[in-house]
């Protein structure tokens, strides 16, 4: 390709240009959005009793925030826990840490001792299905309240064919 002198701006021919799309278009498809709500369980070592749990997270770049809120029953009764969460996103690896950090909220009995967890997951996809699996320990040391699995899942909604024909007709 030719130039004038000085401009820099003809340097970029259409096959660099064309290079560069194509890579921010490929790095874009390949990252994955895991913020979002996403709902399962944890079991402890030894025990094969689940836990309800759901994890609503925001990632920005490497960094997490959100809310994590655990269901469990005790006697019968349902009680839950809602707690802050902070953590980091490897994006090569797929792989979240989500610590819990403070109690927001909680319905709980007096005697109840709070133990929060750090999780460390990484994301799968299946069919339709995504999947952030792995596993959680104490976050804190002192607390030693356990470690074990999580399985946590939410699913793609993706619209069918004629729902967008129906949807451009309607608008």
């Amino acid at each position: 390709h030719t130039r004038l002198q000085g401009d820099w701006s003809s340097d970029v021919c259409s096959s660099d240009l064309f290079f560069w799309v194509f890579l921010i278009c490929t790095l874009s498809a390949n990252a994955q959005n895991l913020s979002g709500q996403w709902k399962g369980s944890f079991n402890e070592v030894n025990n094969d009793e689940s836990t309800e749990y759901v994890l609503e997270l925001d990632i920005k770049g490497k960094s997490v925030e959100g809310v994590s809120i655990t269901y469990f029953t005790i006697r019968g009764k349902k009680y839950y826990t809602m707690c802050a969460v902070n953590g980091t996103y490897d994006p090569a690896a797929k792989t979240v840490v989500s610590k819990e950090i403070s109690k927001i909220k909680a319905n709980t009995p007096d005697w109840f001792r709070d133990c929060f967890q750090t999780h460390t997951l990484t994301y799968f996809k299946k069919g339709d299905e995504e999947q952030l699996s792995g596993t959680w320990k104490s976050a804190k040391r002192e607390d030693n309240c356990g470690r074990g699995t999580t399985l946590l899942s939410r699913k793609t909604f993706v619209k069918k064919q004629s729902d967008r024909k129906s949807t451009r007709l309607n608008s």
